[in-house]
């Protein structure tokens, strides 16, 4: 199984070890304070400054030092892939699949940090003439970009399996990958490649799959108690019709779903969080399988420097 073989230490000595191996180069406690956590410039504008400490707060950046807390130091998206070795003359494909994924994962975030605002009237919705159906509908640019970014997020967990399916050569159909399937083959069984990998930032990211998984709250698949509603916004949302209302009133209009905007809104957050954690142990992963790949290198690998844009 993914979760591997017995460990001949439990998880809380290995993290123990790694904690002692630091404390052994450097004193921590020493460094933090030394640190300015919070000296570091939130953006120039008092808009900006407000959206990085909204991201700050709901721990919504690309980047391990939100693990310290909602600190300056941790308001950017540093956080990108490993190095990694790739045959001469092959393209930066991981770094700009990466790229793509991290700044979708930015656009989504801004679409819930604008769609949450407190409304306002926008040109765009100047004389849309839209019927009003009696239900308190919520209509308007600022619920759309609110539907964006759930529906944006939701679909960079399917393009991280997609990379998943590259990155590690399990030779499944690209059109057919998404976040609940790349974990086994077609019998059921757990792909063999991905078996007992001894990748902890690997195996929580397939632990994380079980969080959106679940197609019925019964199903044994399924951990979060809410992954069969994400997955049924998500399913409404693409293929059907959704309609957010203002306040909760009652059953779907006929053929067309229903969801309160508050609630939709808490999902959006969720499944928003998600993502980002899924880009995360992506990269955490990658970083531990370049690291076991490269105990049987031969000859050393000449490096290509690439800057950031």
């Amino acid at each position: 199984m993914l979760y591997g073989k017995a460990q001949q230490r439990p998880p809380v000595f290995f993290f123990k070890g790694i904690a002692e191996n630091i404390e052994s180069r450097i004193d921590p406690a020493r460094t933090i304070a030394a640190t300015s956590l919070d000296g570091h410039s939130l953006g120039r504008s008092s808009a900006e400054k407000g959206y990085r400490r909204w991201a700050l707060e709901h721990n919504l950046f690309v980047n391990p030092l939100t693990a310290i807390g909602p600190h300056a130091i941790a308001a950017t998206d540093r956080m990108n892939l490993p190095s990694h070795v790739a045959p001469i003359g092959d393209p930066p494909e991981f770094i700009a699949w990466f790229n793509q994924m991290k700044q979708e994962y930015i656009a989504a975030r801004w679409f819930l940090y604008e769609g949450t605002r407190p409304k306002e009237a926008h040109f765009v919705d100047h004389e849309t003439c839209l019927v009003n159906t009696l239900d308190y509908p919520a209509f308007g640019i600022q619920v759309e970009k609110l539907r964006a970014a759930f529906r944006i997020a939701f679909g960079l967990l399917d393009k991280v399996a997609g990379f998943i399916n590259a990155y590690y050569k399990l030779g499944m159909d690209p059109l057919h990958v998404n976040f609940r399937n790349v974990w086994r083959t077609n019998h059921a069984a757990l792909h063999p490649a991905l078996a007992a990998r001894p990748n902890l930032a690997f195996r929580g990211l397939y632990w994380l799959a079980f969080d959106i998984l679940g197609e019925d709250p019964k199903d044994q698949d399924t951990i979060a108690p809410e992954a069969a509603e994400l997955k049924r916004l998500r399913d409404v949302l693409e293929h059907r019709s959704l309609v957010l209302r203002e306040m909760r009133a009652g059953d779907p209009m006929g053929a067309v779903e229903t969801a309160c905007l508050a609630d939709f809104e808490h999902h959006a957050m969720h499944i928003l969080r998600l993502a980002r954690v899924a880009l995360m142990y992506l990269a955490f992963s990658m970083r531990k399988e370049e690291s076991d790949r490269s105990r049987g290198a031969g000859d050393p690998v000449p490096g290509v420097e690439l800057p950031t844009l």
